[in-house]
């Protein structure tokens, strides 16, 4: 009975290893959050300074929540550089650094690129 429960336990070890961990499943709050870079790259563009920076703050409070997952997904050097990034952003859109911030953007998403396809 002991070697029968021990081997189905291996088994659905890995059935899990070779399923679950092969591919991140992406909710809509994370595919916001890839929504909101658009988003804010839109209003950097039409030098909407106001609108991009209350979009960063709700950016930021979206990463907060999904942070957790980004920490399973990814290495500590990439979430940090997120973090380390926007607030980069947000001085660059006080100071209306319309380039800096499109460069900031690409950072940020590429990192969460990162993260979603290891």
């Amino acid at each position: 009975m002991v070697v029968l429960s021990r081997s189905f336990g291996i088994i659905i070890i890995l059935i899990l290893m070779t399923t679950g961990c092969s591919n991140v499943t992406i909710t809509e709050k994370d595919e916001l959050l890839f929504y909101k870079i658009d988003e804010l790259h839109d209003y950097i563009d039409d030098e909407q300074w106001e609108k991009a920076l209350k979009n960063l703050s709700e950016f930021q409070k979206s990463y907060k929540s999904r942070k957790w997952k980004l920490q399973l997904l990814g290495v500590l050097e990439d979430y940090k550089e997120i973090e380390l990034e926007m607030e980069q952003l947000k001085e660059n859109i006080k100071e209306k650094e319309e380039l800096e911030c499109k460069i900031g953007l690409l950072h940020i998403k590429h990192r969460m690129y990162i993260i979603y396809n290891l």
